[in-house]
Formats: structure tokens, C-alpha cells, sequence
């Protein structure tokens, strides 16, 4: 079964083999959904918490009830950690919720969780609107290190302060970014985890949403219709791909045989084989639009969601399947 999170019709749950859509928590917004190393599958919800449904025992427990939980991780020890809107993280273990992490002074009464990643060491990194940190869990104590930041492209360079990211990254060896207005990397060397904001990945101040860090530990990120990756020391441009990046890039993966996998506004997904373009997967392929929300690496599938529905690409760069759900099925719109 695949669950698609909807901003009108709840949780829809496509089964993958019949074809079959079914609707559950009708009338909610379901911000995103994903399934535990244990089978059990997470729907995060604006107003109805974070719900739990266990497929074999038939059974529906809500955790954090009338909460907005913005984001869930579940953990390679198993420990589920959940974000919501007011800044907090809670961990659940053993069917016990505690605290992790509490408000923290809410600016402009919006100090939501973005996103929450584990690094190659198992500590949690969250990142909300103004600020950023680890949480390193020591037994049942949580050791919270917020992270400074700073901007060595601005004349306020040196000045360390308090900064929240849109999105963040982990890669295999330890490394760790994160995104907002350039590509910032955290740092120990200043006394205090940091992230700088590097002038080598991006000189000018620019909005960034889809950080991606390869099994080799390569950097990728988007400027809008443009793809970048730094790599060994050297930022790589790739120009000749604006034409096949609509408006602008959305999304950033990896196949298990290196292939990097874009999603991207107005042109479906493009794939890149050692750094050249290899194929474009749109609506004349098969797929249900081509405004890419997400292109999100399974094995050797990629879940694609789209505003005019999803789809399922098996072996994209060679006999290509395509399983889709569109309007037609019921879904659209998402």
C-alpha cells in the first residue's frame, strides 16, 4: 500500500497491487505520512495530532490529540520523535512520551519544527523558523545543544547568533547542512556546533528548499531552475539543465546505483548519470501531471506526488513502469 498525506481528503491509502483508493480522516490536513521500521504507519495531522496505525492488529492510537504535528522521525534505535507548531520535540519509547525539547521564545508566535533528520551518529537535528540545534539522547536524558550561526558573506560575518533553517541534510560520514538563504555547514572548530553559511556553495543570498547529500558525500542544492553540487572542493554548475527544470527545482534523491533524481516545477523528473542529463519522466511518459511536490527514492522505485496526483516509477533509466493514480482514480488536486 502507498499513503499519500492530502490537504483536503486525509490520508489516502492506494493499495499498489488492485488499484484501489480509500480515505481515511476525511476533512483533515494530513501534512505527511511514513511507515516504522516496524510496519506501523505515521499520519501527522494539522489539529488531530500524530496518529498510528498498526496494520496487523487493526488498532488506531493518537498521540499529541487536537496537536499540529509538523514532523515525525523515526529513529534507527526505533525511538519515534515528533515536531509540532509552537518550537517543542517529544520522544516517544516504550509508549511513554516525554519532552525533549521545549518552546523556544517565540518571536512572532511562529516557531514551528521544519524538520527533523539523524545524523550518521544517531543524534536528532531539528531546525525551525529561528532556530536550530542537536539533541543527543543519553539514556533517558536529552542533551539539547542549540546551534549558532553565521554568515561569512555578510559584513556582519563574526557576529555568532540564534537563526532558524528551512531544511536540513545528513550524510553517511557525519555531515551535516542545512538551507535557508544559501547553503550553511555545521562546524565545531569555533568552541560551539555552528552552521556557516559558505560563500563557496553560494555567494548571494538566495532561498534554498531541497538540500541533498549523495553517498559520497557530494553537496547538492537548487537555485530555482538551476541544480548545483559541491564537490571536492569545487562548486558544479550545470547550466545545461535549465531548460529541463521548469520553474524551478522542488526536490533532490539518489538511486542505489548513483543516478540523482530531480523533481521539478512544470517538468516532471529529470535523471542524471555521472553528472549528464540521461532521461525526463512527465505526463507524455505516464505520469499524472508535472509539478513535482516530492521525488522520494525507494529502493529502486521513485514515489512521485504531483499536483494532479501520484505515481510509482519502477526502473526509471531502463524498462520503465509507471503505476499512477490521477483523477481518473479519485486522486487529485493533493
Amino acid at each position: 500500500e502507498i499513503w499519500i498525506p492530502s490537504t483536503r481528503n486525509g490520508g489516502i491509502v492506494v493499495d499498489s497491487a488492485g488499484g484501489n483508493l480509500r480515505s481515511m480522516f476525511s476533512g483533515t490536513i494530513v501534512h505527511s505520512v511514513f511507515q516504522d521500521d516496524e510496519g506501523n504507519m505515521w499520519v501527522n495531522t494539522n489539529g488531530l495530532g500524530a496518529i498510528r496505525i498498526d496494520p496487523w492488529q487493526k488498532n488506531i492510537r493518537i498521540y499529541h490529540d487536537h496537536r499540529n504535528v509538523t514532523a515525525v522521525l523515526t529513529a534507527r534505535s526505533g525511538d519515534v520523535f515528533f515536531g509540532t507548531d509552537n518550537g517543542t520535540v517529544d520522544l516517544l519509547r516504550d509508549g511513554r512520551i516525554t519532552s525533549v525539547l521545549a518552546p523556544g521564545p517565540l518571536l512572532d508566535n511562529n516557531d514551528r519544527i521544519r524538520d527533523l533528520q539523524e545524523d550518521a551518529f544517531g543524534s536528532i537535528w531539528f531546525s525551525t523558523d529561528h532556530r536550530v540545534g542537536r539533541i543527543r539522547m543519553e539514556g533517558s536524558r536529552a542533551n539539547v545543544t542549540e546551534c549558532w550561526y553565521l554568515d561569512e558573506r555578510t559584513p556582519s560575518y563574526g557576529q555568532q547568533r540564534t537563526f532558524g533553517l528551512k531544511a536540513l541534510a545528513t550524510g553517511r560520514n557525519g555531515q551535516v547542512v542545512g538551507s535557508f538563504f544559501g547553503i550553511a555547514e555545521l562546524t565545531d572548530t569555533l568552541g560551539h556546533p555552528t552552521f556557516i553559511a559558505r560563500r563557496r556553495y553560494w555567494s548571494a543570498e538566495q532561498r534554498m528548499y531541497a538540500p541533498f547529500i549523495d553517498a559520497h558525500g557530494s553537496v547538492w542544492f537548487e537555485t530555482c531552475d538551476e541544480l548545483h553540487c559541491y564537490r571536492n572542493g569545487e562548486r558544479i554548475d550545470f547550466p545545461s539543465l535549465r531548460g529541463h527544470c521548469g520553474s524551478r527545482i522542488t526536490d533532490i534523491d539518489q538511486l542505489p546505483d548513483g543516478t540523482m533524481v530531480i523533481g521539478t516545477e512544470g517538468n516532471g523528473v529529470i535523471f542524471l548519470r555521472n553528472d549528464r542529463f540521461v532521461r525526463r519522466i512527465g505526463r507524455n511518459e505516464g505520469m499524472p501531471g508535472e509539478q513535482v511536490r516530492a521525488a522520494v527514492v525507494r529502493g529502486n522505485e521513485v514515489l512521485v506526488a504531483t499536483n494532479a496526483g501520484v505515481c510509482v516509477i519502477g526502473d526509471p533509466c531502463g524498462r520503465t513502469r509507471i503505476h499512477t493514480w490521477g483523477e481518473s482514480e479519485g486522486l487529485a488536486g493533493l
